[in-house]
């Protein structure tokens, strides 16, 4: 398997097309990264399902099982024993995790929420259980088991690739893609604090430091957090007391 990192360090356009390997070794697949806000999230998926050919077959990726959770609100679902599937644009669409994507493969892979958070992708969870029994600890490279996981999903397509990501915070993985220059080693800090729950007294502290002007960066290196994760806790916040 070639490393992702000899991929990671060319820069690229905001829509990217690469050639590497894919399950099928005498195939050469397309990378396309495509940016989202929250808003218009389900019907760029939409949009991207209208413009597959109707004989080709799709696969929806997520690094875990609850990264669909927008879809419900749009499209209609199905469960066919240990399958599960949405209906988009009048076509029944396998949903799959990465993990269990493995040996699989389709004409054109669709992976969602490749976005920088605490069960983004790379996950920032230090001690993922899954990832025991599936890859190994030997990789040298930031998030290495996440990089070779994310390396399964990217060679799942024989035609295309596409990889969604939140244009607020993307994954350092598509930034090594797209932003090489914007890549430091703070990037792949893993926050104490990510897992932890907020409390009263974390969420007064965020809102005073938010209000006295400090930067995001700022509250997120006091408070051991993402700054995605202070972006949407603020937002959320504030948003309570409208």
């Amino acid at each position: 398997m070639v490393s992702l990192s000899s991929r990671f360090i060319q820069r690229n356009n905001a829509q990217i097309k690469k050639n590497i390997h894919p399950f099928n070794a005498q195939a050469h697949t397309e990378l396309q990264f495509c940016a989202y806000e929250q808003q218009n999230y389900c019907s760029i998926i939409g949009k991207l399902v209208a413009s597959i050919p109707k004989d080709k077959s799709v696969f929806l990726l997520g690094r875990y099982s609850f990264d669909d959770y927008y879809l419900p609100f749009l499209y209609k679902s199905a469960k066919e024993g240990n399958r599960f599937f949405y209906f988009i644009e009048d076509r029944k669409i396998e949903f799959l995790t990465v993990h269990k994507s493995k040996g699989l493969e389709a004409d054109y892979v669709i992976i969602l929420q490749c976005n920088k958070d605490t069960y983004g992708f790379p996950s920032m969870v230090s001690d993922d259980p899954v990832l025991n029994y599936v890859l190994t600890k030997s990789d040298q490279y930031p998030y290495g088991e996440e990089r070779r996981l994310f390396y399964v999903a990217i060679t799942r397509a024989k035609i295309k690739t596409y990889i969604l990501y939140d244009k607020r915070f993307p994954s350092v993985f598509v930034d090594e893609f797209l932003h090489p220059e914007k890549v430091t080693e703070e990037s792949y800090i893993k926050h104490p604090n990510a897992n932890k729950k907020w409390t009263r007294s974390a969420d007064k502290f965020l809102l005073t430091l938010y209000h006295e002007g400090k930067s995001i960066k700022y509250i997120a290196e006091k408070m051991g957090r993402s700054q995605t994760s202070i972006i949407m806790r603020i937002g959320k916040l504030e948003g309570q007391k409208e």
